[in-house]
């Protein structure tokens, strides 16, 4: 069994918990993690019996689903996701981009990835990704250029195949969000979704040594130490917030952006430029 709609993204815009929301659904199934088919060359190679490997719990439900957030920023994985599966429906969940960035910064700071301020971070983008090798890491503007990843999609698919919700919508008026979802997979709309406990994921590392250490790739195999490393490394809090001059450029920089997707979606972001 295969699936019959995917979330590709975007990274740090709600997709777990949207996840997590569909699969209490009883006429949905959702593949219980990342699976990273599209857009990892390890994977893609293991072929479709592989990735069918993932859907073997599948019990009947009429909508089965995965959601991968690296699917929408990589570029190869609209025609692979095509070659596959021509029929699929696509799920984009869109976060103000510039809440989007600065999300993913500090998810790089808590797994010692970045050492840089924010701004300077920002300044070295366009350096940085031009390695391949840390392009998917480091794209904190890059990534925000919904557009452009949709577009190709768009070459593949048509609008009718895609469906495009907000984060602060699935935030703030969840149940028509999740309602507006399941009516297009043609499943029971009414369905009443359990809340979630709010996981609590933030907190400034006391280190960025543990914290780097925390993400080194050999400690990252032992799962408990991993863990243990960060637990201690984390204090709670809530990270600084972003300075006002530093928000003002980023929305001056995605506006242009921002325009040309309103216009293709059909979403309204007055929400994103205040």
């Amino acid at each position: 069994m295969l699936p019959n709609f995917i979330i590709p993204g975007a990274m740090k815009s709600g997709t777990t918990a949207l996840r997590i929301y569909l699969a209490q659904h009883p006429d949905v199934f959702m593949a219980s993690k990342e699976i990273h088919f599209f857009d990892r060359e390890e994977n893609f190679e293991k072929g479709i019996e592989w990735y069918e490997k993932f859907f073997n719990d599948w019990n009947g439900e009429r909508a089965i689903g995965e959601k991968t957030p690296e699917y929408l920023y990589d570029e190869k994985v609209p025609e692979r996701i095509y070659n596959v599966l021509p029929n699929v429906k696509l799920i984009f969940v869109l976060r103000n981009p510039v809440d989007r960035a600065y999300s993913h910064y500090w998810h790089n700071v808590r797994n010692g990835q970045e050492m840089m301020s924010f701004e300077e971070a920002l300044e070295k983008e366009e350096e940085r990704i031009k390695n391949p090798k840390w392009k998917k890491i480091y794209s904190y503007k890059d990534r925000g250029k919904y557009i452009l990843q949709i577009k190709r999609y768009a070459k593949f698919f048509s609008k009718s195949n895609m469906l495009f919700i907000l984060a602060e919508d699935l935030k703030g008026d969840r149940e028509n969000i999740l309602r507006k979802i399941l009516e297009s997979f043609g499943v029971d709309p009414n369905f009443e979704f359990r809340d979630l406990k709010e996981k609590h994921v933030g907190g400034i590392p006391r280190s960025i040594f543990l914290a780097r250490l925390a993400g080194n790739k050999y400690i990252k195999k032992y799962r408990i130490l991993r863990d243990f490393i960060k637990r201690i490394n984390t204090r709670k809090g809530k990270v600084p917030p972003m300075k006002e001059e530093t928000r003002e450029k980023l929305q001056e920089y995605f506006e242009e952006y921002n325009k040309e997707l309103e216009k293709f979606t059909r979403l309204n972001l007055e929400k994103w430029r205040k």
